[in-house]
């Protein structure tokens, strides 16, 4: 095999392992982001009074409990909205309930609370207890952890990206500085690894994704990378071939 066959087959190798090796760290990134997104928008924090109030106590406290750290909104919920909603959702709860006499149900607060605020969920429920004496909080421990895992998976993965960026940078930049000592910044030999890079990167990420898409209905939340990070990749794969395979004239 010719030097530059086997120069171009290094490049297109090094493509294909730039593009499946980024196109499943950029999907999972996606996935991660997704889930952390959903579950923290369905997170919610409901705070029970131990009696009723009037609209005007609970305007009162649905405004002290808003300006309290890491909230994002508050609504109340009134007792009728409550037993409206368990007889949507259990129906033979509520006729045993009724059949005792009235409404027991007391009014409560739903709280949305912001995206630093939901790993500090126990410690946030301590300062709202300085603003009433609140009977119960309910709230998803489960979905607290599965909020916190997504964030940690996203985050470790951001650093896995950033550390690749970082080491391409280095290629390239050591790539320049040796086609600078040969006056020789891009040729047409220098530019044929860098397409070769590309085109398998591009193939490989597009092998992922039909990999990937007839897995799409075992999760409800799913998204592909946007087109600007594939761009990225495709780029980051032709960076990676000129600085590694290319051959100053």
């Amino acid at each position: 095999m010719s030097p530059r066959r086997s120069q171009l087959v290094f490049a297109a190798l090094l493509g294909l392992a730039v593009g499946v090796s980024g196109e499943t760290l950029l999907f999972l990134q996606r996935q991660a982001r997704v889930v952390e997104q959903a579950l923290e928008q369905d997170f919610r924090v409901l705070l029970f009074l131990r009696a009723d109030a009037d609209d005007g106590k609970l305007k009162v406290l649905a405004e002290q409990l808003r300006a309290l750290p890491d909230v994002d909104d508050v609504r109340p919920v009134g007792r009728q909205e409550q037993l409206s909603d368990l007889r949507r959702d259990d129906p033979e709860l509520v006729e045993s309930v009724m059949l005792v006499g009235d409404n027991p149900l007391t009014p409560a607060f739903e709280v949305r609370l912001a995206e630093g605020g939901i790993g500090r969920v126990t410690e946030w429920l301590t300062r709202a207890q300085s603003v009433a004496d609140f009977a119960d909080a309910r709230y998803k421990p489960a979905e607290v952890q599965a909020i916190l895992q997504a964030r940690f998976y996203a985050r470790f993965i951001d650093l896995a990206l950033a550390a690749a960026v970082c080491a391409l940078a280095a290629l390239v930049l050591a790539g320049l500085w040796a086609a600078r000592r040969a006056k020789s910044l891009w040729t047409r030999q220098s530019g044929w690894p860098a397409a070769a890079s590309a085109v398998a990167a591009a193939v490989a990420a597009a092998l992922v994704a039909a990999l990937l898409l007839p897995m799409r209905g075992l999760s409800a939340w799913w998204d592909f990378p946007g087109a600007l990070a594939q761009a990225l990749l495709v780029a980051a794969a032709a960076g990676a071939g000129w600085a590694l395979c290319a051959r100053p004239e």
